[in-house]
Formats: C-alpha cells, structure tokens, sequence
C-alpha cells in the first residue's frame, strides 16, 4: 500500500519522464514476472502443474487446498467443471 501511494504521489507531480520512467518500470516488472509464471522448463511451470492435476484428477487422486497454490486452484477448475458437465442437462442451459 505504501508503494501504491507513492506511485500515485509521483503520479500528481506531472513529471512526463518521472511518469514515463515508472510505467516503463512497471512493464518490465509484469513482462518477467509473467514469463517466469509460464515458463515450462522446471518444476513449478503452470504447464507442469496443470499436467499433474490432471493426471492426479485421472487416478482418482485429491489435492489439498493451499491458498495462493496453483494446484489447488486448477483441482477445483477441473472437478468442478467435470461435475458441471455431467449434471447439467440441455434443458436446463436453454
């Protein structure tokens, strides 16, 4: 929150490359924190996750709810939406 509200003080400022200078900061900090989110060649890659929820989905397996873990959330996206599929008819989508 303290970062938030200096951004937004520097903001006010009107310095054009003082503004600049952190949107470009902010850019940069997104695109590499995404790119290490996606990244596929280790263990902890979105893509890895998702192949072991689905494989431990598949054996009949559970996984533990982890708040901020990606695994508990993907788990509860596939369960749900397989339970969704098989317990909704056409009629009741029309």
């Amino acid at each position: 929150m303290i970062v938030a509200y200096l951004i937004a003080e520097i903001f006010k400022l009107r310095f054009v490359w003082l503004n600049g200078l952190l949107i470009v900061l902010g850019l940069y900090f997104a695109v590499i924190n995404l790119q290490i989110f996606w990244r596929t060649d280790y263990d902890n890659g979105l893509v890895v996750q998702r192949r072991e929820v689905v494989d431990k989905i598949r054996r009949g397996e559970t996984v533990e709810f982890r708040q901020g873990a990606a695994e508990s959330y993907l788990y509860y996206f596939y369960t749900h939406k397989k339970w969704k599929e098989q317990n909704t008819s056409d009629e009741e989508i029309n």
